[in-house]
């Protein structure tokens, strides 16, 4: 899903049967470990793909079939629990 091509392909399968009513984000995950000026710049770019940009495509793959239907919800859910333990250090 961190790719528009990967979110507009899950958006198609999933509203193959039936239209989408809702699309829900639960994806992400958490790549360092490490303080924050030590950690690699490609370490920032994968935790960017896989929290933000995954849902910025997969909710822009879906809102062009909710917006024709005139309804629809997008609903994301995240958590800052990843990221504790690297503010400990």
């Amino acid at each position: 899903l961190s790719t528009a091509e990967g979110a507009m392909e899950a958006v198609r399968a999933a509203s193959e049967d039936a239209p989408l009513d809702a699309v829900v984000h639960l994806l992400g995950g958490f790549g360092g470990g490490q303080a924050v000026g030590e950690d690699d710049p490609g370490v920032w770019k994968q935790q960017f793909d896989i929290n933000l940009f995954s849902a910025l495509h997969t909710f822009r793959a879906a809102l062009p079939a909710m917006r024709s239907r005139g309804k629809g919800r997008l609903i994301a859910i995240g958590s800052s629990t990843g990221g504790v333990e690297a503010l400990r250090q």
